[in-house]
């Protein structure tokens, strides 16, 4: 019969809870840091401009046609006046809020501040395309900002 000092079994009982969580936080580093592929926009001659507008806080930007298999492009040229506050970009340059063009916009008011229900989308960084997913149909968007922004769609095929 073997008997073990406390001590034995605790250091080896650490050893081994260590040896499991430096490979769990290897597993997770290896899954956070595997790259995955990003869809890219269409080559500029293929590129359909859509909007190229100046957004005023609310406000809906004129409206723009989506066609059947387009996939639809944004990026902020300009940053709003609130992109360099207290923290800055952190959680993106802007949120854009999709409507379509024959509808309101969806604002509520909650203790007495302007709250967008319609659904968004938040623009990471400045001047760089990302992919706005909208249905086909004739669309607008707002901002409770003011960035500067274009949407240009690219052809299914390309």
């Amino acid at each position: 019969m073997h008997v073990f000092a406390c001590g034995s079994m605790s250091r080896r009982l650490t050893r081994r809870l260590l040896a499991v969580a430096v490979a769990v936080v290897c597993l997770a580093v290896a899954a956070c840091s595997a790259r995955t592929k990003q869809q890219e926009i269409c080559a500029e001659r293929s590129q359909r401009n859509l909007l190229s507008a100046q957004l005023k806080p609310w406000i809906p930007s004129p409206a723009f046609a989506v066609t059947s298999g387009a996939t639809v492009w944004v990026r902020v040229t300009t940053l709003p006046i609130d992109a360099d506050g207290l923290f800055g970009t952190v959680g993106g340059v802007a949120q854009l809020h999709t409507v379509k063009a024959a509808s309101p916009p969806q604002i509520a008011t909650e203790d007495g501040h302007k709250v967008a229900k319609d659904p968004s989308v938040v623009i990471k960084k400045a001047s760089q395309w990302q992919q706005l997913k909208l249905q086909p149909g004739t669309w607008r968007i707002y901002s409770v900002t003011n960035p500067a922004v274009e949407v240009v769609a690219c052809p299914h095929d390309s």
